[in-house]
């Protein structure tokens, strides 16, 4: 699957771009209820900003990403011993590149929104079930489609916002109502070269992201959102079958 959207440039600057906005310790205090203890696998894992602080809890971390610059910028910053990064896309079957089954999984910042049409969007949410055990919980963060549609209707689409080190960030957002795909250029302004980049995601709305994990055979969806937050989470089980059930039980 083609369409790494964070090169080089990006996985220099991109543990500072989150660092106010979306502070590490809320999202991992979200999430460590349903990781504690298991094996957990993260999809989109980055530079690890997430991945760190859920190995201290976690009993193993498998973290999937489909940019070599960002697992290289992990890799250089430290890689915890329960940890293992693999280099693949999320859009294609895990199965065969995993090995195994996790007892959770998790996608913070809306990484799964890479997948540009609902189709996409379906099968890459099956292929995360695949590799899950019955019961095992899937935790999914993603955009929030009417805050953003107002904040382009408030700010023409344009924002900056500085960021720790004196470095500033500027993004223009603009959304194509025909695909329902934002697409956000940004420029980060580090030192003599700056970094620019364009991000293109799937925005939804929640009724109907939930409707697309249940295609994709996840049960039990519960939908989480805090007012004026960026982004939704989405908390769903794999049912798997009762068989499944009857074989996984301890």
């Amino acid at each position: 699957m083609t369409g790494v959207q964070y090169g080089a440039g990006v996985s220099r600057v991109y543990d500072r771009m989150f660092a106010d906005p979306t502070p590490t310790t809320t999202t991992v205090q979200q999430l460590l209820p349903y990781l504690r203890g298991r094996d957990v696998l993260e999809l989109g894992v980055g530079t690890g900003r997430i991945a760190v602080p859920v190995a201290g809890a976690a009993r193993s971390v498998t973290g999937v990403d489909n940019s070599p610059d960002m697992l290289r910028t992990f890799r250089d910053k430290g890689v915890p011993d329960n940890v293992t990064l693999v280099e693949a896309d999320f859009r294609d079957p895990l199965s065969d590149r995993l090995g195994g089954r996790f007892g959770a999984a998790y996608s913070t910042l809306g990484s799964m929104a890479c997948c540009l049409t609902r189709d996409e969007l379906r099968a890459a949410l099956g292929h995360v079930r695949d590799v899950l055990h019955p019961g095992a919980i899937f935790c999914m963060e993603y955009y929030a489609r009417e805050l953003y549609l107002e904040v382009i209707r408030v700010t023409g689409g344009v924002m900056s916002a500085a960021l720790p080190g004196g470095e500033k960030m500027r993004t223009r957002l603009a959304v194509d109502a025909d695909s329902d795909i934002m697409t956000a250029t940004t420029t980060v302004y580090a030192g003599d070269e700056p970094v620019r980049f364009a991000e293109r995601v799937l925005l939804l709305d929640s009724a109907e992201i939930a409707g697309l994990m249940r295609n994709a055979g996840f049960a039990s969806v519960h939908v989480t959102h805090g007012p004026g937050q960026p982004f939704i989470w989405y908390v769903a089980e794999n049912p798997g079958t009762q068989h499944e059930r009857t074989e996984s039980t301890p």
